[in-house]
């Protein structure tokens, strides 16, 4: 929830005229190498479990053993030889065998290397099972450690591993190298190491045998420590994550959803890729199909692998110019490209292939490939002898993950009515106001046309979303999924009160529409609720349809091209939960009431989970006056607009500015402050942060339908209201690459201390 925003460096004299509006985001720096010395090696032990023991009532997970050589393939990109990859997988993979080849695999070479003045990159790597524990030593919040299932933890008299043993092998790994990367392809994954339809869960049921307490050899990890590893999560701590199933995923080899969309991201990294660069990719691709929502924790702004396994060749070549004047790249499905990916292309002179430096044209990708791609450019514009590009043009994918197809919307069959018939009027309704919106003439929304909708249809969708209808305590797991349907908070004159959570949320045995993404055991979206009896029904879900559809449309947005983010300073901060509260006025009115003692509790954190109630700021500045001056002590910066688009666990798509006027720049030195509370349901939310300079204008995210049809929109704004399919095209973004930029935050909702009702 952010309260307000300033311009000014003390956000404390704007307090006392806090206004309330729902958002939620997180913060993301300046990318920095870390420093090796040489001699440095790359080692990684990658672990697969999909067969577990028979009698132990854990389902089988066909991609995770499939995954192992996948990733293999990836990291041999970045230089990892096959000698210093190894793999477990099945029976190999016990308890001990986990614990020992950490120590022998990871530990013993990274100290044999620092021994011989190097560094070591690691890298480990777990799929299968996941599962939680009640907390025996006080150190998780929600009282339950992470585990990771080995192959024998539920067979023999071994246990699972704790998310505490992961910690103290990580800080036993630390004293060699500050280089690690930990991947978790696992239910419960967020903190596993402190810090449907064709689909099978990766969860496993909780170990209800009684285990000694485990004596810890190292602290818990600090926040200092998050400097030393990168950590990228399939799940959040409270949900699950997904694989293919063999029998319904309709593919030569089931993967892990996560893992899939890693190596496609690792197959196009650039050399300024960071963790959560690379994550919010993972995420966007992955949330087509589940709303697992992977997550990086650690060091998540340092570059991938800490910049000292660059990929063999950061930029994919061009194998054919046409005649036509389109271009043929050998980059394709493999990479994760759809049709409406933005291509860079830039000279073989370039030094960075980024920014201004060598760039040639812009362009879109129309017909995708296995493993190359053809791509449109638009004609020079500057003269005859602009560069063109060529068979030595190096490509740089933008922006691979964005768009990708419409949303597919099934309202069938229509939801039934309270006797049970199809409510085909409801149907109806929804319909005229998606048509009415533009949605389905602008291809931002296709309707299904059969239920079940088909494996072809869905395969071209961005996402599917149903319409679907039951009874709140069958469809929500718990209460924190819920969005309450009215606020905390409520004034009996001057006199403030609380509600209870019963008096908030639906009760269980109402009959509600909600809607899904598609799948046999999805949870509704955001949340929300819709009641069968309320005049508003169809408005309202037409209304949510439409939000759902333009994040999807948004979240995947990017320009890994352009170099304008690097100029905008991003800290994060928390403080106490109490430094704003809730007031009555005389007459009645709810407001907010801030406490400027308490705001300077306010300090800088890595940590990115927010609990409901919690307060925290987010402040950017311009620093670009800054940073020309570490180059030309004699340089200025540059006025640029700074937008946040948010995308928040209640459905919205919120538009912030930096406060003075939304044609107004964020002046070199100057920043923008924002005020966030924590609010369910929970979840992960998601922000861009648009840097650009020249103003462009994303109201059309509140008021969709009333933008007239034919006005002037910049080439941002057209992109961003193109689908992704072939009515995106050269002419949205002929912009050249440092035109606008782009910042992602996320930020991890946890509800840690979630209702009970």
């Amino acid at each position: 929830m952010i309260f307000k925003y300033s311009q000014k460096g003390s956000a404390l004299l704007t307090l006392l005229s806090i206004i309330i509006a729902t958002l939620f985001p997180a913060y993301a720096q300046t990318p920095q190498p870390v420093a090796k010395a040489a001699g440095s090696a790359k080692i990684a032990l990658l672990i697969g479990i999909s067969n577990y023991p028979d009698g132990t009532d854990l389902n089988k997970i066909d991609g995770c053993v499939n995954n192992v050589p996948l990733l293999a393939d990836a990291l041999r990109d970045y230089g990892f030889e096959d000698g210093n990859v190894l793999r477990l997988t099945e029976k190999a993979a016990t308890h001990q065998a986990i614990i020992d080849n950490f120590r022998s695999q990871l530990i013993g070479k990274a100290k044999a290397i620092k021994a011989n003045n190097g560094e070591a990159v690691v890298v480990f790597y777990f799929c299968g099972h996941g599962s939680q524990y009640p907390d025996q030593d006080g150190d998780e919040a929600d009282g339950l450690d992470e585990t990771l299932v080995a192959y024998d933890s539920r067979s023999t008299a071994a246990f699972d591993i704790l998310d505490d043993e992961i910690d103290d092998l990580k800080a036993e790994l630390r004293q060699y190298t500050s280089n690690t990367t930990i991947i978790l392809e696992s239910c419960h994954s967020g903190t596993g190491s402190r810090g449907g339809d064709g689909y099978v869960s990766e969860q496993a049921d909780d170990d209800q045998r009684k285990r000694a307490p485990y004596k810890r050899k190292y602290p818990p990890s600090s926040d200092a420590d998050t400097l030393t590893y990168a950590e990228i999560d399939a799940s959040m701590s409270n949900r699950t994550a997904k694989s293919e199933s063999a029998a319904g995923c309709n593919c030569d080899k089931p993967y892990s959803l996560m893992t899939k969309a890693l190596v496609q991201a690792l197959k196009r990294a650039t050399p300024a890729t960071t963790y959560r660069g690379l994550v919010s990719e993972v995420a966007d691709e992955v949330s087509r199909v589940s709303q697992q929502e992977p997550q990086a924790e650690g060091s998540r702004d340092s570059l991938l692998f800490g910049g000292a396994a660059a990929r063999v060749r950061s930029y994919f070549p061009v194998s054919e110019v046409r005649s036509d004047g389109t271009v043929i790249i050998d980059a394709g499905a493999v990479h994760g490209l759809k049709v409406g990916s933005q291509v860079a292309f830039y000279s073989s002179s370039s030094k960075t292939n980024a920014g201004r430096d060598g760039w040639i044209a812009n362009g879109v990708a129309t017909t995708i490939g296995t493993g190359n791609s053809v791509i449109s450019i638009p004609k020079p514009a500057v003269s005859d002898n602009a560069p063109t590009v060529d068979k030595r043009s190096r490509a740089i994918l933008a922006s691979p993950v964005f768009g990708g197809g419409s949303v597919l919307v099934s309202l069938l069959p229509a939801a039934p009515g309270a006797d049970g018939s199809p409510d085909t009027a409801l149907r109806a309704d929804v319909e005229k106001l998606l048509r009415d919106d533009h949605l389905i003439d602008d291809q931002i929304i296709t309707l299904a046309n059969n239920s079940p909708v088909s494996a072809t249809d869905r395969s071209s969708a961005r996402i599917v979303i149903r319409l679907r209808r039951g009874k709140v305590g069958d469809i929500f797991r718990d209460d924190s999924q819920i969005m309450p349907l009215r606020s905390a908070n409520y004034c009996d004159g001057p006199t403030l009160k609380t509600r209870t959570s019963a008096e908030r949320l639906p009760a269980k045995d109402a009959e509600v529409y909600y809607l899904d993404n598609g799948t046999g055991s999805a949870a509704p979206l955001f949340g929300y609720t819709f009641d069968p009896a309320s005049k508003a029904a169809a408005a309202d879900i037409a209304a949510a349809i439409r939000t759902i559809a333009l994040q999807q449309n948004l979240r995947g947005l990017n320009n890994a091209a352009s170099t304008l983010g690097s100029n905008i300073d991003v800290s994060f901060e928390t403080g106490p939960a109490d430094a704003i509260t809730a007031v009555c006025s005389d007459d009645g009115k709810l407001g907010r009431k801030a406490d400027p003692e308490k705001f300077k509790a306010f300090a800088r954190t890595k940590n990115y989970s927010v609990p409901f109630g919690s307060l925290a700021r987010l402040t950017l500045k311009n620093m670009s006056g800054d940073i020309r001056k570490k180059t030309d002590p004699y340089a200025s910066g540059e006025p640029l607009f700074v937008t946040v688009l948010g995308i928040t666990t209640k459905g919205e798509v919120q538009v912030f500015d930096n406060g003075s006027g939304a044609r107004d720049p964020l002046s070199d030195g100057k920043q923008m402050v924002i005020y966030l509370s924590g609010e369910p349901p929970t979840g992960v939310e998601h922000y861009i942060v648009v840097v650009s300079r020249e103003y462009a204008d994303f109201s059309f995210y509140r008021t969709w339908s009333v933008v007239q049809r034919d006005t002037k929109l910049s080439p941002l704004q057209l992109l961003l209201r193109q689908p992704g399919l072939a009515a995106r095209d050269a002419k949205t973004i002929i912009d050249q690459p440092d035109s606008w930029g782009v910042i992602r935050l996320d930020v991890n909702v946890a509800g840690l201390d979630r209702p009970k009702r």
